[in-house]
């Protein structure tokens, strides 16, 4: 059998480590898109596009695939084809402060349509409840993934205290 000695292996054009593999043989791909966002709303949300508008905060964006402005504001613009991990965390906001129970539903949409499973959160009682979903999705150049509230509660806003506010997340499996 053939050993093929490489240390990295880079972009034709433009120079960049597409491919490292350390001395420990840990495979290192630093331009794999992903990207990770938190909404701190001042208010609780109901709508479309959680995350678009000037209260979403870029944690981190390798590959710049999670626009903040424009037609795709708040969303996730696959850069390749292929299978991709996103995650929603958050709470819901207490049934927008009426003091009452309720259902809760959030969904991820892509290219404006519901994909994946929508998230239900039935509160018994008027208390903030986490809520968490992680869905693979199969993804054209191009198709953008967002974030939309029906149905039901609100999402808590998160402004006061940021590790409590909505996380959306995602990234390139392969």
């Amino acid at each position: 059998m053939s050993k093929i000695y490489v240390d990295e292996i880079a972009s034709k054009t433009g120079g960049t480590d597409a491919l490292t593999i350390d001395s420990s043989g840990r495979i290192l791909t630093p331009a794999r898109p992903a990207f990770s966002v938190r909404n701190a709303r001042s208010s609780a949300y109901r709508g479309t596009n959680l995350f678009g508008g000037s209260d979403t905060t870029v944690i981190f964006d390798i590959g710049n695939n999670f626009a903040t402005s424009g037609t795709n504001d708040g969303g996730f613009v696959a850069p390749v084809a292929g299978v991709y991990s996103f995650s929603i965390m958050g709470f819901s906001s207490n049934s927008a402060g009426s003091n009452v129970a309720g259902s809760f539903y959030i969904e991820l949409s892509k290219n404006g349509s519901q994909v994946g499973h929508k998230i239900y959160l039935y509160a018994a009682t008027a208390d903030y409840n986490r809520f968490d979903n992680t869905q693979l999705l199969v993804l054209a150049v191009g198709d953008v993934i967002k974030v939309d509230v029906i149905d039901g509660e609100f999402v808590w806003g998160g402004a006061s205290y940021p590790d409590r506010a909505t996380h959306f997340q995602g990234h390139l499996l392969g």
